[in-house]
């Protein structure tokens, strides 16, 4: 409406009141729910595919769209994984991201990088970190709430939960807030307004000042 009264001009021009900003969520996964999840993703036909979603998942709290854009090269789609510098890079080459979409790079977990591995030398040169027989995915709902269903989660749980679970893990070991957030792709300041709570040591000093 700004940007058409800026262009055109309105007579009248409206006060606009925007909602609320949602609460942050409080929902994460335990690491047995994480292995549940794992498990019927491996038993469940045609969605073992998810078993990378699910460890890329929770090892860097990237979002759903940019985990399924990784490919295993530097290229002008999505994401890329080097695996010699041991680092995924979020954004396409050459792409442009919003402020509130920040696709920085990561450091891949050792634990992780394992598994890429045997995936790389198990893909023989398909393009696709995560794929479903070659093909791309775009739509890994339907799968995912299968897999949900078989572990026995409720429907709390999406794709998008993995990243929460990321960030509520790093925040439960003690990470620094700077290098949590510059992991996670957010602020540090938007971090430590959604995790920094689970901290073990959260207001610590505060608490038994006197």
């Amino acid at each position: 409406m700004r940007y058409y009264h800026a262009e055109y001009g309105l007579s009248v021009l409206p006060t606009i009141t925007l909602p609320d900003k949602s609460l942050p969520r409080e929902r994460w996964l335990t690491r047995s729910e994480v292995a549940a999840l794992i498990r019927a993703a491996r038993a469940t036909d045609k969605c073992d595919h998810l078993v990378r979603l699910i460890l890329i998942g929770v090892y860097t709290g990237t979002r759903l769209s940019a985990m399924l854009n990784l490919q295993w090269r530097a290229n002008t789609v999505g994401g890329w994984i080097d695996m010699d510098a041991g680092i995924m890079h979020r954004k396409a080459t050459g792409e442009r991201v919003a402020h509130n979409k920040r696709k920085t790079p990561v450091r891949i977990p050792n634990r992780l990088m394992r598994f890429l591995r045997a995936w790389r030398a198990e893909d023989k040169g398909l393009p696709y970190v995560i794929h479903f027989r070659g093909e791309p995915i775009v739509k890994p709902h339907k799968a995912f709430r299968t897999i949900r269903a078989t572990a026995g989660l409720g429907e709390d749980v999406t794709p998008h939960i993995l990243r929460h679970t990321r960030g509520t893990w790093l925040a439960q070991a003690g990470v620094p807030s700077g290098q949590a957030a510059a992991s996670l792709g957010m602020t540090e300041a938007e971090y430590e307004r959604t995790y920094l709570h689970n901290d073990p040591s959260f207001q610590g000093a505060a608490a038994d000042a006197y």
